[in-house]
């Protein structure tokens, strides 16, 4: 299924943001974070949703994933 979204035209993904746009449009806290790379490299993620002001927990859970998860030091190349 990932590598099917990723390789998808972008129009094919719009049904997907269903999921995030009413937290986006209602103004909670959101985060999105990496989990993987299909085998042609394309990023994958996941999105956390914080409680209404939950911005430094949410923040703190991310950061607490990513350290766990080994993203922490993982930055493109430039």
């Amino acid at each position: 299924m990932f590598s099917a979204v990723a390789n998808a035209p972008p129009e094919a993904v719009v049904a997907l943001m269903l999921y995030t746009i009413p937290f986006n449009a209602a103004g909670i806290p959101t985060l999105t974070l990496p989990m993987d790379k299909t085998d042609a490299g394309v990023p994958l993620g996941f999105q956390l949703i914080g409680p209404e002001l939950g911005e430094a927990r949410l923040l703190s859970a991310g950061a607490a994933y990513e350290q766990v998860a080994g993203y922490a030091n993982d930055h493109p190349a430039m």
